[in-house]
């Protein structure tokens, strides 16, 4: 008998795995953690996992953009093709690591996996790093500084220094 238990038990687990997991989905207040969101929306523009350092933070950034476009977030016009610039891409085959070569065309793909995969998800993304030890291929140590939406007034209404210190924060990332 006690075998039945232990299996019954398994079963029980593995059930409340693909149940959170759906609720992750459809229910507010239980999300799936938004590094492990972020990555699979890299996933869906890389070409190929072992894409250079450079290509995984420009579609990470991508990632950022398109998740906040689609709760309702737009950044100022010409924003993404100046931060693309700023983070200076080296290689003459950078674009060859997506799955296109034109930002708005990979923002919409992730707009679009935001609105298929993650519709009830309305969490602002402020902030997103990949920690400089880690590997994407080996899974990566991505972090997200997000701010529910029943916070989104507060945060908003803030100075924006003080707002850059919050997501520094929350990244662990130091100031500059």
């Amino acid at each position: 008998m006690a075998k039945k238990k232990a299996s019954k038990k398994v079963v029980q687990k593995k059930t409340t795995a693909k149940q959170s997991e759906r609720s992750a989905n459809q229910s507010p207040g239980k999300f799936k953690m938004m590094s492990v969101i972020m990555k699979e929306m890299i996933g869906q523009i890389l070409v190929e996992d072992n894409a250079s350092e450079e290509a995984r933070a420009v579609a990470l950034f991508l990632a950022n953009i398109a998740w906040n476009r689609a709760v309702g977030i737009s950044e100022q016009k010409g924003f993404v093709k100046k931060q693309i610039a700023e983070m200076k891409p080296a290689s003459r085959n950078f674009w060859q690591s997506f799955v296109d070569k034109n930002d708005d065309k990979l923002i919409g793909i992730l707009v679009k996996y935001k609105y298929q995969h993650y519709p009830n998800d309305d969490r602002y993304v402020a902030g997103v790093s990949i920690a400089e030890d880690a590997r994407y291929k080996e899974g990566g140590h991505i972090r997200v500084a997000y701010i529910p939406k029943e916070q989104w007034e507060e945060y908003f209404s803030l100075p924006p220094m003080i707002q850059t210190s919050l997501v520094q924060s929350r990244l662990g990332v130091s100031p500059d």
